[in-house]
């Protein structure tokens, strides 16, 4: 009677498994849209493509909304994905805004996540700047696309309250797509609070033989901005490298220890080489107001140069240290510190 008994909950629990474990992440409700593939992007390093006029004006904040920038990559070797999802049981409007020098928009999208909606309900929305593979799973069906190609500077996501958002680069040089289920040579996006005051960074940068340090920095202000960045070696704390890099007005430029492959993406043409060595111990980074950062470390072999076109390269996202509780880099782990006023 006892074995009877195990048996049946054996039983039971093995069909239990197999409706909720066993049934494959993706077995679900039928979504209630099929996929869409999206239009695909023009080729995101062509000067000569058709560009969307969209000049924006700057929207009035509701009460606690956030405005976060960010450092689109979306050159013919990588992607930008941003993943938007809302926390509440309301329906929330998300926008997601990039520009380029002449401060044009390229991407002006609307955001929508209403989990009530009768005909598409959605708590979470990606977008990404290259088109799906086909069938994609179905958190990601009806994808916009945010085309951001290799021209805009940067990012401008605004969150009302309950909404957050995550988002990634990728390498996708040998196909020009997305695919959900093969998301390899990844980089985390920092998100950075809307600043209206000047800040100092610093990180312990990685340039032996076989490693390389690269900075995106981007201008968001209609005015020259001059960054500094200053390395420091013992003994002593001694400053040894010092560069001064006047941005201009919306302008985006790189930093990189070592060179870039022959032929870079044009928004890497103008990269600025900061020779840090394997001697440089840790750097400050001055950002005047309304200045971005990001970065990240590649394993190059001993090659001494990077190529961003390439996939299969070890990178690590650089992780910036400040006291400025405005400077958010949204990483994972992380706990997030909001604040209406400036410290």
């Amino acid at each position: 009677m006892r074995l009877d008994r195990t048996l049946s909950i054996v039983v039971a629990l093995t069909i239990w498994m197999a409706g909720i474990g066993l049934a494959g992440d993706e077995t679900g409700p039928t979504p209630p849209h099929g996929y869409a593939p999206p239009t695909p992007a023009a080729a995101d390093e062509d000067p000569n493509a058709p560009l969307p006029n969209l000049v924006m004006g700057n929207a009035v904040a509701s009460a606690g909304q956030r405005t976060l920038f960010f450092i689109p990559s979306d050159h013919d070797g990588s992607a930008t994905c941003l993943v938007f999802y809302n926390t509440t049981r309301s329906a929330k409007t998300a926008t997601l805004q990039a520009y380029n020098i002449n401060h044009v928009a390229l991407v002006n999208l609307t955001i929508t996540l209403d989990p009530n909606d009768p005909t598409n309900p959605r708590s979470r929305v990606v977008a990404c700047s290259d088109s799906l593979t086909a069938s994609p799973p179905p958190s990601w069906q009806d994808m916009p696309l945010a085309n951001f190609t290799d021209f805009s500077n940067f990012g401008v996501v605004s969150l009302p309250v309950g909404v957050d958002v995550d988002g990634f680069v990728i390498a996708n040089g040998t196909t020009g797509s997305v695919d959900p289920r093969n998301l390899r040579d990844t980089i985390e996006l920092r998100f950075d609070l809307e600043r209206s005051h000047a800040t100092s960074l610093t990180f312990a940068p990685s340039d032996h033989d076989a490693s390389g340090t690269y900075l995106g920095i981007t201008n968001t202000t209609a005015s020259t901005q001059i960054v500094r960045l200053s390395g420091y070696t013992t003994p002593g704390h001694a400053a040894w490298l010092n560069y001064s890099i006047a941005l201009a007005p919306w302008e985006r430029r790189y930093v990189g220890s070592d060179s870039v492959a022959a032929l870079p993406p044009p928004s890497w043409a103008t990269m600025e080489n900061a020779n840090f060595t394997d001697f440089t111990f840790d750097v400050v980074l001055e950002l005047p107001a309304g200045v971005y950062a990001d970065g990240f470390e590649i394993m190059n072999g001993g090659t001494g140069t990077y190529d961003m076109r390439a996939e299969n390269v070890e990178v690590r996202k650089l992780r910036f240290g400040t006291n400025d509780i405005f400077y958010d880099g949204f990483e994972r782990g992380d706990t997030n510190v909001w604040s209406a006023t400036a410290p």
